[in-house]
C-alpha cells in the first residue's frame, strides 16, 4: 500500500508540473526589460526624461549615427528630426517615441542613407551665423552624450551638416572642436 500513494503522490506532482508547464507556456508575454542606466530619468533632468521617453523599447541597434541640423538648412529641418533643442528645452518627436527613421538628411551621403540609421537633431541656432546660446550649447551637449551612451556611438559618428554636405559653409559658430572634446567615445 505505501508503494501505490508513493507512485499516485509522484505521478499527480508530474501531471501537475506537466499543466503547469503548459499553462506558463500558453501566457508567455513579452518580458519587462529594466530601464537602460542611461536613460534613468531620475535625478538627470529633461534631457534624459526626452530620450527615454518611447513608446517602445530603445532600438539600439538601429541608430549608429547622430547629426546635429540647424534651422538655416531648411525651414522644415525641426519636423524632420527626432529631437529639437530650443535654449535648455530638450522635445523629442512621435517618430523617436516609436523608434522610426526619419527623413532629415535628404539625400544619400557617399552612398549611404544617414536617414535610416542616424538621430536627428535640430539645434535652433542658425549655427553657420552666430553660435548657440551656453544653454542650447549645454542641452545639446547632455542630449548627445545621453545618447551617445544609449545607443553606444562613438563621437566619431556624431556629424554636423558640413560632414554630410560639403557645400554648406563650415559650424564653426557651434564650436565644433569644443562639442567634440566633451562628446564620449565609445568603444565598438
Amino acid at each position: 500500500m505505501p508503494q501505490s500513494r508513493t507512485t499516485k503522490t509522484i505521478t499527480a506532482l508530474v501531471i501537475a508540473m506537466t499543466v503547469g508547464t503548459f499553462l506558463l507556456i500558453a501566457l508567455e508575454t513579452e518580458p519587462i526589460m529594466p530601464p537602460s542606466p542611461a536613460l534613468t530619468a531620475e535625478g538627470e533632468g529633461p534631457v534624459a526624461t526626452a530620450v527615454a521617453d518611447t513608446a517602445v523599447p530603445l532600438d539600439t541597434e538601429r541608430w549608429r549615427h547622430i547629426v546635429l541640423h540647424s534651422p538655416a538648412e531648411g525651414e522644415d529641418i525641426a519636423q524632420r528630426c527626432h529631437f529639437v533643442v530650443r535654449g535648455s528645452q530638450v522635445t523629442a518627436s512621435d517618430a523617436w517615441r516609436s523608434q522610426q527613421p526619419r527623413r532629415h538628411v535628404r539625400q544619400l551621403v557617399r552612398g549611404h542613407d544617414y536617414s535610416s540609421d542616424s538621430i536627428g537633431i535640430c539645434v535652433m541656432t542658425d549655427f553657420f551665423r552666430a553660435g548657440p546660446s551656453e544653454a542650447e550649447f549645454e542641452a545639446a551637449v547632455r542630449l548627445v552624450t545621453t545618447l551617445q551612451q544609449a545607443c553606444g556611438i562613438d563621437r566619431a559618428r556624431v556629424l554636423l551638416p558640413r560632414d554630410l554636405n560639403g557645400s554648406l559653409p563650415a559650424a564653426n559658430r557651434f564650436f565644433a572642436r569644443h562639442l567634440t572634446e566633451r562628446l564620449l567615445r565609445v568603444d565598438e
